[in-house]
């Protein structure tokens, strides 16, 4: 992942949505590996702004992921927010194809049974 300015909640939602699609992961299996509920995750993931420091590291931490500060600039990152919104579907999407792809290839196929005739 490259390094990204983040000027809003929501624009550090969506890259950590991104970060975890990267990896395959569910909300849960993210929260897990930060020990974070899954709803805070869920909340982070959203934009909302008042996520304490602590468990942003460890979701930080869980995804691979570096916190870096350097000199303010001016930054108006709508058009990152929408670039990054459209890339998050596309990659929940890809995550959804290869989740089902798996699930389809693990779960065993149930035996038919056949009708008795009359």
């Amino acid at each position: 992942m490259n390094p990204h300015l983040i000027g809003t909640a929501l624009t550090l939602g969506i890259l950590v949505r991104n970060a975890r699609l990267e990896q395959l992961l569910s909300q849960a299996e993210t929260a897990a590996r930060a020990r974070v509920s899954r709803s805070w995750l869920a909340r982070v993931e959203d934009g909302h702004a008042g996520a304490e420091l602590a468990p942003l590291l460890r979701l930080f931490d869980a995804l691979d992921l570096r916190l870096a500060l350097h000199e303010a600039v001016d930054v108006d990152d709508t058009d990152l927010a929408t670039e990054l919104r459209a890339r998050d579907r596309e990659k929940e999407e890809r995550a959804e194809r290869v989740r089902a792809r798996i699930l389809a290839a693990t779960t065993p196929r149930q035996p038919s049974t056949p009708t008795e005739a009359d």
